[in-house]
């Protein structure tokens, strides 16, 4: 009897301990700063739309290859969003990037 008791209780600590442990990694994802970048000049992107100045991007990640990629958030609502053709991605997430220039 006293073997179980023992096994549970090492696996009720195990189970406390790995929560602990994720709780804590994601309360310091969550925490963490992000960069906004505001644009002082007007970006032109490589389909040709432009940012103008006073757009604020998120930053996402500095890539190795030497630029970073950063998020731009559009708010859609009413009648609007009837001209927007919607199609699933595949694979699921999916980033289409675009280049910007001055």
């Amino acid at each position: 009897m006293a073997k179980i008791a023992q096994i549970l209780l090492s696996l009720l600590f195990g189970i406390l301990l790995g929560a602990g442990v994720v709780g804590a990694a994601w309360y310091r994802w969550l925490s963490e700063p992000s960069e906004l970048w505001t644009v002082s000049e007007p970006l032109t992107l490589e389909n040709g739309s432009i940012l103008p100045v006073g757009t604020d991007l998120i930053l996402h990640r500095y890539m190795p290859e030497g630029f970073a990629t950063l998020k731009l958030y559009v708010n859609v609502e009413g009648e609007e969003l009837d001209s927007f053709k919607i199609s699933a991605d595949e694979p699921p997430q999916l980033v289409v990037p675009h280049w910007a220039s001055k």
